[in-house]
């Protein structure tokens, strides 16, 4: 089982009282709450980082995929014109 470790928190009046009212309706405690509302909001946070190295990613290797790209043009260009000089396509 993972080791827990008492924390004081300070919460605004509003959300305290959101926090109870969501306890009474669940059955659940205001402890429980916090820890789901944590985790969530550290997997959205983790996935955000995620997508935004991606998007860098993908945008680092967009150059290079376009100086292949080029380069490739140029190569079957000259394989064409090479096959049409040799009469193979018109």
């Amino acid at each position: 089982m993972a080791v827990t470790k008492r924390i004081m928190v300070t919460l605004p009046e509003h959300l305290l009282v959101e926090l109870d009212k969501l306890g009474h309706e669940t059955s659940g405690n205001r402890n429980h709450f916090v820890q789901e509302a944590m985790c969530s909001y550290l997997q959205a946070k983790q996935k955000r980082h995620l997508y935004e190295a991606l998007k860098h990613g993908y945008m680092d290797m967009a150059e290079i995929n376009l100086a292949l790209a080029r380069e490739n043009l140029e190569l079957d260009n000259e394989a064409l014109e090479k096959t049409r000089a040799a009469g193979g396509v018109s």
